[in-house]
């Protein structure tokens, strides 16, 4: 086994651990979540456990979450979701918090008494009235998004790692007991006759694109199902575990395999139209700028190519592991670095960076 595979398998393996046995030791890093941006504002998990609202011109910290400098949360791994003024964001020891967004207070959080769930490593989605997370307790949750009560909920046959994915009223959502589900957003009851099943886990959102259902598998498969059925509609062999989200221009699929192939497919066929190398290992998850493709790996070289061809256009190096999503808005890329850095880096006309920041209060 390559070393990049043996570092991805020892995160993945530890994180499944703590899952498993509660430990806090692992979750202690932080997460690697990615930056969310609104109007002019950064909002992002830091390695410290904290939630920060930043200037989005200058990066500069505004507030945080927990405000108290000597609290943390244990690790924040899926992307907060904002919606009416509310952000919500997942804590890995198991509490799911609704926040002012514009001061970080505290609105409810759930559950609302000291119990936990179990570790929440992907994102909230929010839709309608409802906020809908996963956690490794094998359950999908719907709760109201202004109090925080609990409208429904499904079990599932693994440990949600996938945030769900919201369209029309059908919620997308993976497991790591190798099954895509499609429920009722009203409900929370099952859509397609039987959930979908692929050879391995699912860490990835769904991404739901011309009547299909896009996703990576452990299996180092990349499936299309039908969206209304759960049928599979096409499958593409990769050379590795597939752990972030497939992004899509309307006419080609992007994936990223845990190898660090970066694949162009075909959305009808599933055809590979072209792959690049980054030639280091990878779970970030893609971004598209424009008719570019922005890409990182675990060596911190930030690569820039062409979505129709793959050609190398550009690259830039932030000098640290960058295992969290990328983020774009007007150009510009936001990249949450393991070293404790985010960095914007304008990716469109002339290349710079715009600001670099050390989320780091804690000597």
């Amino acid at each position: 086994m390559k070393a990049s595979s043996l570092l991805l398998l020892v995160a993945f393996s530890s994180l499944l651990l703590v899952g498993c046995i509660g430990s806090s030791q692992f979750a202690a890093t932080g997460g690697w979540a990615a930056p969310l941006v609104s109007g002019e504002t950064v909002y992002l998990g830091s390695r410290e456990g904290k939630l920060l609202a930043m200037d989005a011109t200058t990066g500069n910290r505004r507030v945080s979450f927990p405000a108290d400098e000597k609290e943390s949360l244990k690790g924040i791994y899926g992307t907060p979701a904002l919606a009416d003024g509310i952000l919500f964001v997942g804590d890995y020891q198991g509490k799911l918090y609704a926040l002012d967004a514009t001061n970080l207070n505290k609105r409810w959080q759930y559950p609302q008494d000291e119990s936990k769930i179990g570790q929440i490593v992907g994102g909230p989605t929010v839709a309608g009235d409802l906020v809908i997370f996963g956690s490794s307790d094998k359950h999908l949750r719907a709760l109201l998004k202004d109090k925080g009560v609990q409208e429904w909920e499904f079990a599932t046959e693994g440990m949600v790692w996938s945030t769900p994915t919201v369209v029309g009223d059908t919620v997308y959502v993976g497991s790591l007991g190798h099954h895509v589900y499609a429920l009722s957003l009203a409900n929370g009851k099952p859509k397609w006759s039987a959930p979908f099943e692929a050879g391995g886990a699912i860490v990835a959102s769904p991404l739901v694109a011309d009547g299909k259902v896009f996703f990576g598998s452990f299996d180092r498969v990349f499936y299309a199902v039908d969206a209304a059925t759960g049928k599979e509609a096409w499958r593409f062999q990769g050379s590795a575990w597939f752990w972030s989200n497939p992004v899509t221009d309307g006419k080609r699929v992007y994936a990223a395999a845990t190898d660090g192939k970066v694949y162009a497919l075909d959305m009808r066929s599933g055809a590979k139209r072209w792959e690049f190398s980054l030639g280091s290992s990878t779970i970030s998850a893609p971004v598209l700028v424009g008719d570019k493709i922005v890409v990182t790996s675990d060596a911190g070289f930030i690569q820039v190519l062409s979505a129709e061809t793959g050609a190398q256009v550009s690259s830039f190096n932030v000098g640290a592991q960058v295992r969290a999503p990328l983020t774009a808005r007007d150009g510009i890329v936001y990249i949450n670095a393991m070293d404790n850095r985010v960095w914007a880096w304008r990716v469109t006309g002339r290349q710079e960076k715009v600001w670099e920041i050390s989320t780091v209060t804690k000597e």
